[in-house]
C-alpha cells in the first residue's frame, strides 16, 4: 500500500543516505586497493591520483551516513514543540501530540515493521470526600505522570490523553512486556498517596490498565487507540473485584 505522508518521506530520505553511505564505503574501499595496486606496480601518480580519489570518497559517504542517522534520530524525536502540543497541568505531550507521534510510529512500522505497543491508563482518586471548608478534590495528574516517566524508558514516550487517560508509547515491545509493564505501573500508582487531606489521610488512585501491540492492520492512531482501549475495557471487571475496598465516593 501506497503511503504519501511527510513522515514516510522523511523515511525514505533517511533510508537513501544510508545506502549511499554503504554503496560509497564499498566503492572507496575497492578504489584504495586498486590506487594502490597501482603505485607498487609503478604507476605511481595515476595510482596515488586514484586512492586519493577513493579516500575523499569514503569520507563523503561517512558524511552521508552520519546525515541518515541523524535524519532518523530527529524523526523519532517529538516533532511538535509548541504549548499547543503539551498538556499545562502535567507537562507531559497532550492529545493532538500523542496523535502526531503515533502517525510516526505507524508509518514507520508499515515500512520497517517496527515493533510498538501502546500502554493506555485510566487513572482516578479513589475514596476522596469531600468535606466543608476543604478545597475541591486535588488532581493526582502530576503524581501519575512522574510514576509513568520513572518507569517507562528514555525511548518510550509518556502522554496524557484527557483528564484521566494517560498514554505510554512503548518502543520495541511485544504484547506479553506491554502487559507486563502495565500491571507493573498500575500498581505502582496505586500504592504510594498522590496528596493528603487536611487531616493528613493520604489520598489515593486506583488505575485500570489496558496495552495493545501494533499490527499492519493499524493504520490510524485512533485505531491504535482503540485497540489499547479494549484491552483496558476487557481488563476492567477483574480490577473492579480485586479494588472492591476502594468503593465509596471516588467518582463523577
Amino acid at each position: 500500500m501506497a503511503h504519501s505522508s511527510p513522515e514516510l518521506r522523511q523515511s525514505g530520505a533517511a533510508n537513501g543516505g544510508a545506502e549511499l553511505y554503504r554503496w560509497g564505503l564499498l566503492a572507496a574501499a575497492m578504489g584504495l586497493g586498486v590506487g594502490m595496486g597501482m603505485a607498487a606496480t609503478g604507476v605511481t601518480a595515476p595510482g596515488v591520483a586514484v586512492a586519493g580519489a577513493s579516500a575523499a570518497l569514503c569520507i563523503a559517504s561517512v558524511l552521508a551516513g552520519r546525515g541518515a542517522h541523524g535524519s532518523r534520530a530527529k524523526d523519532a524525536a517529538d516533532p511538535c514543540a509548541g504549548p499547543e502540543y503539551v498538556d499545562e497541568e502535567s507537562g507531559l505531550p497532550n492529545a493532538r501530540q500523542v496523535h502526531e507521534l503515533l502517525k510516526r510510529e505507524i508509518a514507520r512500522g508499515l515500512r520497517y515493521g517496527d515493533r510498538t505497543a501502546v500502554a493506555l491508563y485510566d487513572v482516578r482518586p479513589a475514596a476522596y470526600q469531600e468535606r466543608d471548608g476543604q478545597e475541591s478534590r486535588p488532581s493526582p495528574a502530576r503524581y501519575v505522570a512522574a510514576c509513568l516517566l520513572e518507569s517507562a524508558r528514555k525511548s518510550d514516550i509518556v502522554a496524557r490523553l484527557d483528564e484521566t487517560h494517560f498514554v505510554v508509547v512503548l518502543t520495541e515491545s511485544d504484547v506479553e512486556g506491554a502487559e507486563t509493564f502495565t500491571e507493573r505501573t498500575r500498581t505502582k500508582l496505586g500504592t504510594t498517596p498522590f496528596a493528603r487531606s487536611a487531616d493528613g489521610t493520604g489520598l489515593f488512585v486506583r488505575a485500570w490498565a489496558g496495552a495493545a501491540r501494533w499490527e499492519a492492520s493499524i493504520t490510524t492512531p485512533a485505531q491504535y487507540l482503540q485497540a489499547a482501549n479494549a484491552a483496558l475495557e476487557s481488563t476492567r471487571p477483574g480490577y473492579e473485584s480485586e479494588q472492591s475496598w476502594y468503593r465509596g465516593g471516588w467518582g463523577d
